[in-house]
């Protein structure tokens, strides 16, 4: 029997750092958070990312995530890192029920960013672990609520992990956002006008003569959905400022070029 604490451990996770997260039940817009999931378009992360005000819980600086499916199974959708954020940021309307977080019970939600990580991502959409009725029915600290692993999980390879095989071609589909590359070329070509010739980035003011050395940025992330786009809409960056910008714990809410500036200016810690 594996426990869902012991595939923790074996990725060197500290359980008593990991608040769990079983999402459940259908939304006056008659969507479940498994639907949410299901679409992939940012909205499972935006109605996660505000809960109840002032829950200690919360504040864990990772949640394991987890979706009650058709079947009423508790299955692993995600694992995040946590940090708490400023509720009035909060600008959009809950997935579930259509109306601003928090709304509905008549308390301002507090927003949480979430940074999606690689650990554990070979059990997403197919882990599945026993979620017993407990006194905190939905979210728990792990530390104190270790739940089986439901299937067999060897976690030896886990723990033994030395080497994997790379490079073999494979055909794949995939869904893609669509983005004009005039846009990018527009925005290159404007950021070098602006530079005697040169490509500069807007945050940091590194500059060279190879555009292939830049990224164009987009402060709204294209995954927020459709828009027109605008030249003066993008920003030039350099590679480092532009996974910086991505960083940030929510990424529908990239780190501005404000924040780039001050991060580059205490010398990227």
């Amino acid at each position: 029997m594996v426990t869902f604490n012991e595939i923790l451990r074996a990725h060197r996770i500290d359980p008593a750092q990991v608040a769990l997260l079983r999402h459940s039940g259908k939304g006056p817009l008659g969507f479940t958070p498994y639907d949410l999931w299901r679409r992939e378009d940012g909205s499972f992360d935006r109605y996660q990312s505000t809960q109840a005000p002032d829950k200690p819980l919360f504040e864990s600086p990772y949640w394991a995530s987890f979706v009650s499916n058709p079947a009423n199974e508790t299955l692993f959708i995600g694992f995040y890192g946590t940090t708490k954020g400023d509720r009035a940021e909060i600008d959009w309307l809950c997935p579930m029920t259509g109306i601003p977080p928090g709304e509905d019970k008549g308390r301002p939600s507090d927003l949480y960013r979430l940074v999606p990580l690689d650990a554990l991502s070979e059990y997403r959409g197919s882990l599945k672990i026993a979620w017993d009725d407990g006194w905190i029915a939905w979210a728990r600290y792990a530390r104190r609520s270790d739940h089986t692993v439901l299937g067999e999980v060897d976690t030896r390879p886990i723990a033994s992990f030395e080497a994997s095989p790379e490079g073999e071609e494979t055909w794949r589909a995939q869904r893609a956002v669509e983005r004009d590359l005039r846009l990018r070329k527009a925005a290159l070509s404007k950021n070098s006008g602006e530079h005697d010739g040169q490509y500069a980035c807007e945050a940091c003011n590194f500059e060279h003569a190879d555009r292939a050395m830049f990224d164009v940025h987009h402060p709204h992330p294209l995954l927020t959905g459709p828009r027109m786009t605008r030249v003066s809409d993008l920003v030039v960056l350099c590679p480092v400022c532009h996974r910086r910008a991505h960083r940030s714990v929510n990424r529908m809410l990239p780190y501005s070029v404000a924040e780039l500036r001050t991060w580059n200016e205490a010398g990227r810690p």
